[in-house]
């Protein structure tokens, strides 16, 4: 029986079965040998639902721990689109205008420039009102760029995991199909082998 459960497990075409090759098997042989090919396919189905079982458990687990930065790249992508009026809203540029990081860096550069001016007794005139409204312009502009480029940067991890989930799922089922496909081999091997074997004990 080790010889046949063997045989079975490697999916080779051709089964060793004790005395068939010799062409002296009797009705008790038969029948054994016919057994053995019956259990070696019955573990054959067990332990590929088994290694199912384990890689479908697998596969949820690591699409679940990647899940999170899927999600944070669909998010920084909506933002991004909505940071350069592309969903129809501009609701990102104002609370990127109001945020309190943008604020206190806002009125920190502007307290900078004004005591500049100050101290040069540029405070009040034409030249000021110009140096601020330049200053205002190049700080939006930049804090601008800066928030797209943190979001594109956000949205691409997000990308890049969306394909690693793909990949994932892709593998998962390269491998499912292998396993059915080697255990359909080998339950139709342990059947022939197991038709063959009590043929012979009947002869």
């Amino acid at each position: 029986g080790g010889d046949v459960v063997s045989a079975l497990a490697t999916g080779g075409a051709s089964l060793l079965l004790p005395g068939v090759q010799e062409g002296i098997i009797d009705p008790l042989t038969g029948k054994a040998a016919a057994d053995a090919a019956d259990r070696a396919a019955a573990l054959s189905a067990t332990a590929t639902d088994r290694a199912t079982a384990e890689n479908a458990r697998q596969f949820d687990i690591g699409q679940a721990n990647l899940a999170p930065w899927l999600d944070a790249g669909k998010g920084a992508l909506t933002a991004q689109q909505s940071l350069m009026g592309l969903n129809g809203t501009t609701d990102t540029l104002a609370e990127l205008q109001n945020d309190p990081g943008y604020q206190f860096r806002l009125n920190q550069g502007q307290k900078s420039l004004d005591a500049g001016l100050a101290a040069r007794g540029g405070m009040g005139s034409g030249k000021s009102l110009t140096a601020g409204i330049d200053y205002n312009q190049g700080f939006a502009s930049q804090e601008y760029s800066n928030r797209l480029n943190q979001l594109a940067g956000l949205s691409g991890t997000g990308q890049t995991t969306g394909t690693q989930m793909a990949n994932n799922g892709m593998n998962f089922a390269n491998n499912q199909g292998s396993l059915w496909t080697n255990n359909a081999n080998m339950q139709g091997a342990a059947g022939i082998a197991g038709a063959n074997a009590r043929q012979s004990g009947l002869f």
